[in-house]
């Protein structure tokens, strides 16, 4: 299943690595927007359903657990499963804040 983020290869973000790594180790595709995808107007959401649909995800959001699902998961679930899967860092966080946050990021 994919998921998806925005970058700016203009304003490369220091997670952008990791992101991709922690998503791709739990079975997900990572996929990254970029603006000139949504220079028409686009939102997010609707590129990534023009390319196959799934979560669109900030950068910040870097994977732990949380391993797709072929169905859809019921309404105040994903929130809450998110949550504890998915650590969301602060905006300017480091790859070395995550690395050394206490929580392995290769998969199981």
């Amino acid at each position: 299943m994919n998921v998806f983020a925005f970058y700016s290869p203009d304003d490369p973000h220091p997670l952008t690595r990791l992101w991709v790594k922690s998503w791709a180790a739990r079975g997900w595709i990572p996929r990254l927007i970029l603006p000139s995808e949504t220079g028409t107007g686009l939102t997010y959401r609707q590129v990534a359903n023009r390319r196959g649909g799934g979560p669109v995800v900030s950068i910040n959001e870097i994977n732990f657990a949380r391993k797709p699902r072929t169905e859809h998961p019921t309404k105040g679930e994903f929130p809450d499963g998110l949550q504890k899967d998915v650590v969301i860092f602060p905006v300017g966080s480091s790859e070395d804040t995550v690395l050394h946050c206490g929580r392995p990021l290769n998969a199981d």
